[in-house]
């Protein structure tokens, strides 16, 4: 990632920070990250407005009357893994890792050599759990998200991101697309390859034992496993 920073894993992150309605503090100043995509201000009756961010300079905002939350959206990119939703990204690491085996040992494949086990994959690697004093939500994310969003689903994510902190369709939709990209740009990729090569796709991927941390890692693990010839735990 390091020489290609372009598949570098992201991940689509938001803090809050709240406003309450007897807060004497109606003046919000809030320090924001480097690849900061929308802010928000969501009131506790429900209306939304969108507010203006210039990355690296503050966010002020002047908060009217009653309870509001003011949310900001970020992209954060990790230096030490590859974006597993980008297309691009697993055909450089298969052309420079699967294919090596295969010039040293292909003459072995489907005798000797059964096939290629992969160890932990994941849709994103790691987002931070804090900004400043902010607890951190993170979701699945790659540059093309907004346009494959669209296409999936017929509205544009990027307006609706404050629904994202709420259980329903957006937060739903985002992690079907996340799903769709990661299976096929990753495991599909490497699933037909080794088809192709003579040899099983095997492995198993990460968190599989508690229900809620393997979505959080892998999305619907079904839609993944299905392109291996022999899935693993």
């Amino acid at each position: 990632p390091r020489e290609y920073p372009q598949f570098r894993s992201a991940a689509l992150c938001v803090f809050q920070r709240y406003v309450a309605l007897n807060d004497a503090r109606r003046r919000v100043e809030l320090r924001l990250p480097p690849d900061v995509l929308r802010a928000f201000a969501v009131s506790a009756d429900g209306q939304k407005l969108a507010l203006e961010v210039t990355p690296g300079v503050p966010l002020r905002w002047t908060v009217p009357p009653g309870s509001w939350r003011v949310q900001v959206f970020w992209v954060y990119r990790a230096d030490d893994y590859v974006d597993t939703l980008n297309p691009e990204a697993t055909r450089m690491f298969i052309d420079t890792t699967y294919e090596g085996y295969r010039k040293v040992v292909g003459k072995w494949f489907g005798s000797v050599v059964k096939g290629i086990f992969t160890d932990e994959p994941v849709m994103f690697h790691r987002a931070p759990a804090k900004f400043d004093e902010y607890d951190v939500k993170a979701f699945p994310w790659t540059d093309r998200m907004p346009a494959e969003f669209r296409s999936d689903h017929g509205y544009d994510l990027m307006q609706r991101l404050p629904e994202l902190l709420s259980e329903g369709i957006v937060r739903r939709d985002l992690w079907a697309t996340g799903t769709r990209l990661y299976s096929n740009s990753f495991h599909r990729q490497i699933g037909e390859w080794c088809r192709r090569n003579g040899i099983a796709y095997t492995g198993h991927i990460l968190a599989e034992e508690p229900a809620s941390s393997l979505v959080r890692a892998e999305g619907d693990y079904f839609s993944n496993v299905q392109w291996m010839g022999v899935p693993g735990i």
